[in-house]
């Protein structure tokens, strides 16, 4: 289920299957991050032997995440990706770039595979790396 720094994605792959993925909104992808996030600190936590306390399970359960998290976890990934992309990168670069924003921002750089393919295709679609850097 997750990619993590023992199993790094194949750009190529991710690059091919975007034709396969359809474009996202906004809200689907903050959505998605949110769940990302939660069940990622759920694995983390699972890896150290610490069972979690059910108010720390309820509020990082998809449906009691903290209000506006996937908003911000967004916003964080947008500022990442855009501080080292410019209008001539290519789509390799989009990826790789997307991929480094989402290891920093999620816990133990456990990254949903096809999440990374939604982001990217969100950053095409709407009209490549400038103007979603713009917005």
């Amino acid at each position: 289920m997750f990619i993590n720094d023992k199993e790094s994605p194949d750009v190529a792959l991710i690059e091919k299957n975007l034709a396969s993925v359809t474009m996202p909104t906004e809200e689907e992808i903050e959505r998605i991050l949110a769940e990302n996030y939660a069940d990622a600190h759920a694995a983390e936590i699972a890896e150290y032997g610490i069972m979690p306390m059910p108010e720390s399970a309820m509020l990082f359960h998809p449906e009691g995440i903290l209000p506006g998290m996937g908003k911000k976890l967004w916003k964080k990934l947008k500022r990442l990706v855009c501080a080292v992309l410019n209008n001539d990168s290519v789509m390799s670069e989009i990826i790789k770039a997307v991929i480094d924003a989402l290891e920093k921002i999620l816990p133990g750089g456990r990254i949903i595979g096809w999440l990374i393919e939604k982001v990217v295709k969100y950053i095409l679609g709407s009209g490549g790396i400038g103007r979603f850097c713009a917005v």
